[in-house]
């Protein structure tokens, strides 16, 4: 039988043999552990490259014992050859107030 329901739901053979047999149970519910923390993992090592590429730490250095933390230092020349504007500021441009529109 065929649903028409908006939610991923099992076969039905497999929720059954899961209601038949409880080490089964055991057995998904040690699958799902696995791939939660497969997934924490995955997203604490995705922390840590963020954190190393914009705050130029070294991988294992903590964000929260940095005594200073300055965010986004380029770390060599962009794309344009500047050093960490990418081309967006005017070299030769004096700072001062904004043009008006």
């Amino acid at each position: 039988m065929v649903t028409t329901s908006r939610y991923l739901e099992a076969p039905q053979r497999l929720r059954a043999y899961v209601r038949a047999h409880e080490t089964s149970l055991v057995v998904l519910a040690t699958l799902i552990g696995t791939v939660g923390g497969l997934v924490v993992a995955a997203m604490s090592i995705a922390v840590e490259g963020l954190h190393v590429a914009f705050f130029n730490l070294e991988w294992g250095d903590r964000l929260s014992s940095q005594f200073r933390i300055e965010m986004l230092r380029p770390r060599s020349r962009g794309v344009s050859g500047t050093s960490g504007t990418c081309g967006l500021e005017d070299p030769g441009r004096q700072p001062g107030p904004a043009p008006t529109v």
